[in-house]
Formats: structure tokens, sequence, C-alpha cells
């Protein structure tokens, strides 16, 4: 089983653009990494096909035009498909804002999980029917298996299990308080930790993956999160020994909304 590994780039701005559909052409060519569009378009099985599609036209001409729209309108129908489901897939990600928690950007792309070159949406289409192995090192992709990964552009990260992944929001949770926690439980996987700021990521919830931002230095920071995180930030924890100046200086930061989601904690909320 591939592990769900990751090389992180230089440091670049996190992507916060929503991603947009494909075009016609670009339908089309993720469609010819399948197995079976690949072999009936190599170079000698073109030249069989054209023997055998002459011959067919001298012996049997109607039957030559039959066969040709035929083909025709199948590949069109499963581009027009592919094309309908790409579009609700996009808009499924423009909805649930997945991010990748390493840098922040939206995720919504593919990688292998052994050769960790990029892999179309195609291979989430039908559970995988159409590309069951990745076109760069021909390994078998399955998402269970983790062998198929999400893939963030920005800074090279990869996320196991893409089809959970994609389909539920990723919430953002800061929590202000007066130190940071010596230990972490619960299933938090600790991302990066700084003299005053911890960041921590939860990718099992059922519903959402859960990315914390734990700060203790409620007395000089400006945004607890960075400004394209503000309006994702679904859950504001202050700890009860916060001052109220300073906790309602931060809620100021986030939109009016926040108000209702603020709640007051004695006890540490990982668990």
């Amino acid at each position: 089983m591939a592990q769900a590994q990751h090389k992180i780039k230089a440091k670049a701005a996190p992507i916060t653009i929503a991603p947009t559909g494909l075009l016609l052409g670009e339908a089309c060519h993720h469609l010819s990494h399948n197995r079976f569009i690949r072999f009936a378009t190599n170079l000698w099985m073109i030249a069989v096909e054209f023997i055998a599609a002459g011959l067919l036209v001298v012996l049997a001409p109607a039957l030559a035009m039959d066969a040709l729209i035929g083909c025709a309108f199948l590949f069109l129908a499963l581009v027009t498909a592919y094309l309908v489901w790409y579009g609700r897939f996009i808009r499924r990600i423009r909805i649930h804002k997945p991010l990748c928690p390493h840098c922040t950007s939206r995720i919504w792309q593919l990688c292998c999980g052994r050769c960790r070159e990029p892999v179309p949406a195609l291979a989430l289409w039908l559970w995988g029917m159409f590309l069951t192995h990745c076109p760069h090192c021909d390994f078998r992709l399955s998402c269970r298996k983790q062998t198929l990964l999400a893939w963030c552009s920005t800074c090279s990260s990869s996320l196991p299990r893409p089809d959970l992944l994609f389909n539920k929001p990723t919430h953002v949770i800061v929590w202000v308080a007066t130190s940071l926690p010596s230990k972490i439980k619960g299933g938090w996987k600790p991302l990066r930790e700084g003299e005053h700021s911890m960041a921590l990521y939860q990718h099992g919830e059922k519903n959402a993956a859960l990315l914390m931002y734990i700060r203790d230095d409620y007395k000089t920071m400006e945004n607890p999160v960075e400004e394209h995180l503000m309006n994702q930030t679904r859950l504001l924890l202050v700890s009860r020994d916060v001052p109220e100046a300073h906790v309602e200086r931060i809620r100021g930061r986030f939109d009016t909304r926040i108000e209702n989601r603020t709640l007051f904690e004695k006890v540490s909320p990982i668990k």
C-alpha cells in the first residue's frame, strides 16, 4: 500500500480562486488516457483500422457509414457525459472549498501514489472505470488503497482518499488560548508549531475535514489566520482566561456570523 507522503516545494502564495471547467479539447485529452482508447489510437492500430475501414467501404459501404457514425456518436456522448460530470465535480469543489492543510490552497487535483505525477479527474468518474491505471507509470489507481491521492499544485503535498476529501468541506477552527497545549490527542495531526502558534489537521471527520489554528499571542496578533481563511472559519474557541477586550478585538476581525460560533472553553477542546 502506497503511503500518503508529500513533497514540499518552495513556499508560494496559496491558490484561493475556484477551479474552472474543462474545454472540449481538455476533456478529449483526459479520455485519451483510457487504456482502450489509447490502444485504439496507437499508430500501428490506426493503420490496421484504416485498412479494415477501407475493406469495409469496398465490401459494404452502407455498413461502413453506419459504423463510422456510430463510433463518432458514441465518443461524442462519452465526452459530453464526462464534461457534465466534471462540471458537477467543480461545483462541489466550489461549495465545499477543500483546502490543502500544508499551504491552505484550494485543492481539487489528483496524483499517482507511486510516481507522484498528476492524474486527470477521470480517475474519479464512475468509480474510476475509465481510468484504472496511472497514465505515466501504469500503476493501478485506487482511492481505498491510497494509490490515488489528492494533490496540491501549489506545494505538491498529497493527501489520501480524495473521493472523501473532495466531497466534504474543510472547516477552519481558531482557538485563542493563554498557552499552547503540551499534548495532542483525538486524531489531530500536527502540521506546524511556532513559539506562539500551532496548526493541526484532522482528515477523518465524516462530514468535514478540520484545520485548527491555536494562538496564545492574543495581546499582539493582528489576524488569527491568513486573510483568505477568515470567511472559512467555522468556529472560534476562546479560553475563559483571555480578557474580554482582546476577545472583542479578535472577533471584530471576522464577519458578524462568528458571534454565533464563539465558544468559551475552560478545558482543552483537543481530546
